[in-house]
C-alpha cells in the first residue's frame, strides 16, 4: 500500500522541480512580448512625428509656391486695371519685382495678347511701330507660326527680352493643346498650370508655365460668355521647379527627411497614386544634397518612413512623396528601451529561476511561491482586460413636444446611472451634459426638429460623480408622421479624443517653447494652451524664490469670470514653503499631484474661493529637469479630475519640455557670467 504513495510523493516533487522552469520560461516569453511591444510603440510614435515633420515641410513649400503664383496674381491685376499697359511700364513693373534675388525661380514673365484674325494686320503693324523701348521699333515683327488661324493669343510682352527673343511674336495655341487649355483658363478666370516640360537647354532642368486671364477693366466677367466677350489675354510665367523650391527647406532637415514632388495630371482626371510614373517627376530633394550623402540615403523600404501628400497647384494635384530613415526620426534611447526592457526582463526572469529553484526543498515556500505566481498572473490578465476596453453605444429617443424620453441601459452607464430605469426626462437628459457645450446641443436638436436633417456633433457630458467624458452624438428625426419624435444614439470617445487633444496641447506648448528664449515670456500661453485644449478653466505658475525657499505665484490665466478672477487674484498673493498646500506637495513630491474634489481636501488652503468661483477639480505638476526644480504649474477644473496614465504621461511630457527650456536658458546665463566675469574673483 505504500509503493502507490511514494510515487504520488516523486510526482509532486518533480512537480516542484519543474516549476522554476515553467517561472522561467513565462518570464522569457513575457519578456520578448513587451519587447516587441515596446519597439512597436517607439516606431509608431516616431512615425507621427515623421508625419508631422512631412506635414510641416508640406505647408513650406506650398507657401512658396502661392508666393510666386501671388507674383502673377499681381501681374494680372495691373492688366485688369487697364485697356492699355505700355511696354516701358511692363518692363518697370517688372523690374521693380526683383526677380533674380526675391524670386529666384522665375524664368521670365510675359503678356500674351488675344488677337481676332481681322486685327492680326493691325496689331502687328502696332507693334512695328512701338519705340517706347527701341527706337528703331521691331519693323520685323510678326506673328509665328506663319498662317491663318481663325484667332491668335501672341506672347507680345516679355521680361526678360534678352534670350527670350525667338518666343516674341509666338503664337501660343498654334498646338491643340495650347488652345484648348488657354480657353479653358479664358473661361473659369482661374489660374492655370501646364503639366511637367523638360527644357533641352544647358541645365535640363524641370520647368513649368502658369498663366492667368486677364479681361477689360470695366466689363462684367461673372458667366462664361461675359469672360469670354471681356477676355483680352492672359499673363504667364515659367518656374525653375529646383530654383523655386531650393531654399524652402534647409539642407540639415533633407538630410534626415527626403521628399519627391510629382506632377498628378489636372485635378479632374487625377492619376492614381500608386500609377505616377517617373516621367512625371518635377524635383528630386536629393539634387541639393552632395553625392556621398545621397548615396548614404539608400535604404531598403523596411527601414523607411515613408508618406504621400497632395497639393493643388494651378488646377492640377502636385503629389510630395516624403522618407526618412527610421534611425534618423527615432531617438537612440528610445532605441535603445525595447532592448534594456528585454535585458530586464530576462534578469528579473533569472532571478525568479533561482529564488524558486532554492525554494523547492520546501513545500510550504514552494506552494507559496505558486500561489503568488498564480496572483501575479491573474492580475496581469486583469490589467490587460481593463486596457482593452470596448467603446458601448447607447440609443435615445425624444419627444420634443412633451419632453419624455426613453434611454437604453448603455445611456445610463453612460451617464454612470442604474441601468434600471430607462424612462427619463428631458430635462434630465440636459443636467448631463457639459454646461459649456449644453446649448450647442440644444441647438443641433431643435434644428432636427425644424429641418429634419440628421445631425452629429462631439461634445462632453458630466457623469454622475463629477468626471467629464467625451461622447460622439448622433440625431435624426422619425420618418412618422409625428415630426417631432427625435432618435439618436451616443458612444464613448473619451480615449479618442483625450489622445487627440492631448498630442495638440504637447504640440502646442513645443512651439511656444522651442520659439521663445525666455521661458518666463511664454509661461502664461503656455497655461493658456493647457487650459484651452484639455477643459481647465484656470492656472498659475508659482516659480521659486531667489533663496530657494518658498513658491509664488508668478503668471497665471483664466476664463474671464469675475469669481475666477478674484480666486486668480488672491493665488497671486500667495507664497508657500516644500510640502504645504497643493503646489507645495507637488514641489516636495517631485511628481504630478492631482486633487479629485478640493472641497473634499484638508490640505488645500483656497477651497472656499475655489467653490465660489465654481471649481472643483485640480492638479498641479512640478517643471522639473534631472532631479532640479523651476517650478510647479497648477491647473484648475469646474469638474472634478479622475486621474489616468495617459494624463500623468502627458504632464512629465510637458515638465521636461518646460524645464528644459529653463534649464537651457539657465546655462546660457551661466556661460555669459563667465564670459563677464573674472574667474577668481567674480567681478565684472
Amino acid at each position: 500500500m505504500t509503493l502507490p504513495v511514494h510515487d504520488h510523493e516523486t510526482r509532486t516533487q518533480r512537480g516542484k522541480e519543474l516549476a522554476p522552469v515553467l517561472a522561467l520560461g513565462i518570464g522569457v516569453v513575457v519578456s520578448i512580448v513587451m519587447f516587441l511591444v515596446i519597439r512597436d510603440n517607439v516606431e509608431s510614435e516616431a512615425k507621427l512625428r515623421f508625419e508631422r515633420q512631412a506635414s510641416d515641410a508640406q505647408h513650406v513649400i506650398e507657401a512658396r509656391i502661392k508666393s510666386y503664383a501671388d507674383v502673377l496674381h499681381g501681374l494680372g491685376a495691373l492688366f485688369n486695371t487697364s485697356n492699355s499697359i505700355p511696354r516701358a511700364e511692363f518692363r518697370r513693373y517688372v523690374a521693380a519685382l526683383d526677380l533674380p534675388h526675391r524670386y529666384p525661380g522665375f524664368q521670365g514673365l510675359n503678356y500674351a495678347e488675344y488677337v481676332p484674325h481681322d486685327a492680326k494686320a493691325r496689331f502687328e503693324a502696332r507693334v512695328r511701330r512701338d519705340t517706347s523701348l527701341d527706337p528703331r521699333g521691331y519693323p520685323s515683327f510678326a506673328v509665328k507660326p506663319a498662317g491663318d488661324r481663325p484667332e491668335y493669343f501672341v506672347l507680345n510682352y516679355l521680361e526678360p527680352l534678352a534670350g527670350n527673343e525667338l518666343a516674341f511674336g509666338l503664337d501660343i495655341s498654334s498646338n491643340p493643346s495650347g488652345a484648348a487649355a488657354l480657353a479653358a483658363a479664358r473661361d473659369s478666370g482661374k489660374l492655370t498650370s501646364s503639366g511637367r516640360l523638360l527644357d533641352a537647354g544647358r541645365s535640363r532642368s524641370v520647368f513649368l508655365a502658369m498663366r492667368l486671364p486677364t479681361y477689360r477693366s470695366g466689363m462684367p466677367v461673372e458667366t462664361v460668355e461675359e469672360r469670354r466677350a471681356a477676355y483680352t489675354g492672359s499673363v504667364g510665367a515659367g518656374f525653375r521647379v529646383r530654383e523655386l523650391i531650393q531654399g524652402a527647406l534647409d539642407k540639415s532637415k533633407l538630410q534626415s527627411l527626403q521628399f519627391r514632388l510629382y506632377d498628378a495630371g489636372p485635378i479632374k482626371d487625377k492619376t492614381p497614386s500608386a500609377a505616377i510614373r517617373e516621367d512625371r517627376l518635377l524635383f528630386d530633394s536629393d539634387d541639393l544634397l552632395d553625392a556621398s550623402l545621397k548615396a548614404s540615403k539608400v535604404e531598403g523600404p523596411d527601414a523607411l518612413f515613408a508618406t504621400s501628400l497632395p497639393m493643388e497647384v494651378g488646377g492640377r494635384i502636385w503629389e510630395v512623396r516624403f522618407n526618412a530613415k527610421k534611425e534618423a526620426i527615432i531617438d537612440r534611447t528610445d532605441a535603445l528601451l525595447p532592448w534594456l526592457t528585454l535585458a530586464a526582463g530576462l534578469v528579473s526572469s533569472l532571478l525568479l529561476f533561482f529564488a524558486l529553484h532554492s525554494l523547492t526543498s520546501s513545500r510550504r515556500r514552494a506552494v507559496e511561491i505558486a500561489q503568488v505566481i498564480t496572483k501575479d498572473l491573474r492580475e496581469s490578465e486583469a490589467s490587460l482586460g481593463r486596457a482593452q476596453r470596448i467603446a458601448q453605444l447607447g440609443n435615445w429617443s425624444l419627444d420634443s413636444e412633451t419632453g419624455e424620453m426613453t434611454w437604453s441601459a448603455e445611456m445610463n452607464r453612460t451617464f454612470g446611472h442604474a441601468a434600471t430605469s430607462t424612462a427619463q426626462r428631458y430635462e434630465d437628459f440636459l443636467r448631463n451634459i457639459h454646461p459649456k457645450d449644453r446649448r450647442v446641443l440644444e441647438q443641433a436638436l431643435q434644428q432636427a426638429v425644424k429641418t429634419g436633417q440628421d445631425s452629429d456633433m462631439e461634445h462632453r457630458i458630466v457623469t454622475r460623480d463629477g468626471t467629464t467624458r467625451w461622447v460622439h452624438t448622433i440625431v435624426s428625426r422619425s420618418q412618422h408622421d409625428h415630426k417631432g419624435l427625435l432618435s439618436g444614439t451616443i458612444r464613448d470617445i473619451t480615449e479618442r479624443k483625450l489622445a487627440v487633444v492631448r498630442l495638440t496641447v504637447e504640440h502646442r506648448v513645443t512651439q511656444l517653447v522651442a520659439g521663445t528664449v525666455d521661458p518666463k515670456e511664454v509661461i502664461p500661453g503656455i497655461i493658456e494652451a493647457i487650459c484651452t485644449g484639455l477643459s481647465f478653466e484656470c492656472g498659475s505658475h508659482w516659480s521659486l524664490d531667489k533663496d530657494g525657499g518658498l513658491l509664488q505665484c508668478t503668471a497665471s490665466w483664466g476664463e474671464s469670470v469675475p469669481a475666477i478672477v478674484e480666486f486668480l487674484a488672491l493665488t497671486r498673493k500667495m507664497s508657500v514653503p516644500s510640502g504645504v498646500d497643493l503646489p507645495g506637495r507637488a514641489w516636495a513630491g517631485h511628481e504630478p499631484l492631482v486633487l479629485t474634489d478640493v472641497g473634499t481636501e484638508q490640505g488645500f488652503s483656497r477651497t472656499t474661493a475655489a467653490l465660489q468661483a465654481g471649481l472643483h477639480g485640480a492638479l498641479a505638476f512640478p517643471i522639473v529637469v534631472a532631479g532640479r526644480i523651476f517650478g510647479v504649474i497648477e491647473l484648475f477644473s469646474a469638474g472634478t479630475i479622475q486621474p489616468d496614465e495617459a494624463l500623468m504621461q502627458l504632464l512629465k511630457s510637458l515638465s521636461a519640455q518646460i524645464g528644459q527650456s529653463f534649464q537651457r536658458r539657465l546655462a546660457e546665463d551661466q556661460l555669459r557670467f563667465i564670459a563677464t566675469h573674472d574667474s577668481l574673483t567674480d567681478l565684472p
